[in-house]
Order: C-alpha cells, then sequence, then structure tokens
C-alpha cells in the first residue's frame, strides 16, 4: 500500500506494467494539457504559418491537442487489452488479431515515435 509513496511504484504495478504506465502517462498528458503555460519550440516549427505572436492563441491550442491526442491513445491501450482464448470464433479471433495488428502500427509507426520525438518537452 505504502510501496508507491515510498518508492514510486508498487509490486502490483509491474503485472501489466505497460498498461500501468500507459494509465499514468495519460493522466499526467491530460493535467499538462488542463495546465499548459507555455509551448514548445517544436509547435511552431511544426506549423511555419504561425508566429510568436500566438503564442497564447492558435499554438496554445495546438500544443493541448497534441497532449490530449496521446492521452487518447495511452487511455486506450490501457483500455483494450484483447487476447487469443481457445472459446474464441473464428471471426472473434480475427478480430482480436487485427485490433493487435492496428495497436502495433500506430505503436510503432504514429505515437511512440513522436511522442518519443518530443520527450524533452513534457515539462510544465
Amino acid at each position: 500500500m505504502f510501496q508507491r509513496a515510498w518508492r514510486g511504484w508498487a509490486d502490483k504495478d509491474t503485472w501489466s506494467f505497460d498498461h500501468y504506465l500507459a494509465r499514468v502517462t495519460a493522466q499526467g498528458l491530460r493535467r499538462m494539457a488542463e495546465n499548459a503555460h507555455g509551448v514548445p519550440w517544436f509547435i511552431f516549427e511544426d506549423n511555419p504559418h504561425l508566429d510568436e505572436k500566438d503564442h497564447h492563441n492558435l499554438a496554445l491550442l495546438l500544443w493541448k491537442k497534441w497532449l490530449t491526442d496521446k492521452a487518447e491513445w495511452f487511455e486506450w491501450y490501457d483500455a483494450e487489452d484483447i487476447g487469443l482464448h481457445p472459446s474464441m470464433t473464428d471471426l472473434e479471433k480475427k478480430q482480436a488479431l487485427d485490433f493487435w495488428d492496428k495497436r502495433e502500427k500506430h505503436f510503432n509507426e504514429v505515437v511512440l515515435p513522436d511522442f518519443y520525438k518530443r520527450w524533452g518537452n513534457l515539462w510544465d
């Protein structure tokens, strides 16, 4: 019970650690989106039509959207855990495999590369 307070994680967190981290990450990203004070420079680099006077207007909205989009993905990751079971029908097995393919593609090609690239911007 006090493990998380004492060392930052609990033994029970390591069972499906990926889901625990996804949940914590999503909550943190949502909190950052709610309290965003500044805008990282990449928002301006990725949107060259903006200039610094847009800092508290459109640029801030774009940053909040980036944070929210990533939070939604981490929430989806945490909520969805479809496994294969012997009792599944062929259609259910196909749906599960399609889900895992989509998750893997999104994980490796869309969300995590961008998230990792912007890792140093996750401060408030």
